[in-house]
């Protein structure tokens, strides 16, 4: 469900069919109120619908998830704030990954595939 593993330390996520994405930040003490409970855990925001992929960019400082609300989520891992929301026009995207050097974000959906520069997303 998750390509690659997160590049930074002891960062980890879990989503799974679930209505949000939450980060495991491991030696941290960082947890949020209500959703994910536990040490270090870390819920995002902005989630409507069941999560289908997640991917982090190759540096970790941001995380992009698509849903079954057809849209793509982009965080800033650091803050956990969501900085961006893309709409997939009614489409569903099934997949998603960040280019090597993290210029480029990729979604594949049934019948297409967009991509997006890094440019757009800031």
């Amino acid at each position: 469900m998750y390509p690659g593993k997160p590049p930074v330390g002891d960062l980890g996520i879990a989503a799974a069919t679930r209505k949000e994405v939450a980060l495991w930040h491991g030696g941290s003490k960082k947890a949020t109120e209500g959703g994910a409970s536990g040490k270090g855990w870390e819920v995002l925001e902005g989630m409507d619908k069941l999560v289908n992929r997640v991917a982090f960019t190759p540096d970790g400082t941001r995380l992009a998830a698509v849903a079954e609300d057809q849209k793509v989520h982009l965080w800033d891992v650091k803050s956990g704030r969501e900085i961006l929301l893309l709409d997939l026009a009614g489409k569903s995207g099934q997949v998603l990954q960040f280019s090597p050097d993290g210029q480029l974000l990729a979604v594949g959906g049934n019948d297409r595939v967009w991509v997006w520069s890094a440019k757009q997303l800031d």
